[in-house]
């Protein structure tokens, strides 16, 4: 039985999508089978990865109607059941928090890992996310208040797991990291406190701060592949990475 990863956060412009795109990466180069789903209405993870919004889309894993293979699109990049905007129409539509964990049971056959973008928000294409997936990563970036963010995202997880036993809070991955200043350095503590507060660990090392994030995803260019000799933040989710498969 695959592994489904739900990617969270409360606000955008923590590296989620990032850190989904190059952790499915790294665990395809790892030798896994890898799908991912753009659940996000501004279906950033869809274009980074050279997706087209404008076919089938995630949304259509909520019609009982359509065929699971034609939602995948085989990319350069990997493979993935793109995003679109309408998704955030059905974020209000949606009524039964588990109808997503029903749509993926076909792709839970076929591949080792799903890991899902979700939207920063708590709506319920969130937790249709949580209520489907076996583990869940929490993205932040080490700024004021992101301690109290975990705590209240921390909330939500212990909620849905009351109704999904199988489901386990990974950890938190620390991104877009500039430890150079004392009041960053307060911040990343301050999460590492929070994070054995709410019964997890901080996923080392943290993500540094660089611009070839932004290249890679303009150039449609996974991030491990992108500059390899001159990346830090691959080579720190290439560490991530090994921390997740237990290497």
């Amino acid at each position: 039985m695959g592994e489904v990863i739900a990617i969270c956060s409360r606000k955008g412009g923590t590296g989620k999508t990032t850190t989904a795109q190059t952790l499915a990466d790294g665990i395809r180069r790892a030798g896994h089978s890898v799908l991912l789903i753009d659940l996000d209405s501004q279906h950033n993870l869809t274009a980074a990865m050279g997706a087209d919004p404008n076919g089938l889309n995630s949304s259509d894993l909520f019609d009982i109607n359509t065929k699971p293979a034609r939602l995948i699109q085989h990319t350069n990049n990997g493979d993935i059941i793109p995003g679109a905007a309408e998704l955030a129409a059905g974020d209000k539509e949606l009524t039964d928090n588990g109808q997503l964990k029903k749509a993926l049971k076909p792709f839970i056959k076929e591949y080792d890992y799903i890991i899902i973008d979700t939207p920063a928000s708590l709506g319920m294409l969130t937790t249709n996310a949580l209520t489907a997936a076996t583990q869940v990563i929490i993205t932040t970036e080490p700024a004021s208040f992101s301690a109290n963010g975990l705590a209240d995202l921390a909330k939500i997880i212990k909620q849905i797991k009351r109704n999904n036993k199988n489901l386990k809070l990974r950890g938190i991955i620390i991104t877009r990291c500039d430890a150079r200043s004392n009041a960053v350095k307060e911040v990343i503590a301050d999460i590492h406190t929070e994070a054995a507060a709410i019964g997890t660990e901080v996923l080392e090392p943290p993500i540094r701060a660089t611009s070839k994030v932004g290249d890679a995803q303009r150039k449609k260019i996974n991030l491990l592949d992108f500059k390899p000799n001159d990346n830090t933040a691959a080579d720190d989710y290439k560490q991530v990475i090994k921390v997740l498969l237990n290497e």
